[in-house]
């Protein structure tokens, strides 16, 4: 793919990003995560942002969303 996700339940198509303060709200970075959002709808992925005090829920938001596992699309 052209960008890489935080987390995703690549059989759900789901992408669980994170959007820390410092990374996520200047113009260019809000732009760029749009296009890439808008990449991964028009590849048929649903994606789920977090906050980065959100990351201590995310075993309750992965079994909201009823998702089974996770995986770690690092390089």
């Amino acid at each position: 793919g052209r960008y890489l996700i935080d987390l995703a339940a690549c059989n759900a198509k789901v992408a669980i990003e994170v959007d820390g303060g410092n990374w996520h709200t200047t113009p260019k970075k809000i732009a760029a995560d749009a296009r890439k959002e808008a990449y991964l709808v028009a590849e048929g992925w649903r994606t789920v942002r977090l906050r980065k005090r959100d990351i201590g829920r995310l075993a309750e938001i992965v079994a909201d969303l009823n998702i089974t596992s996770l995986d770690p699309l690092s390089p």
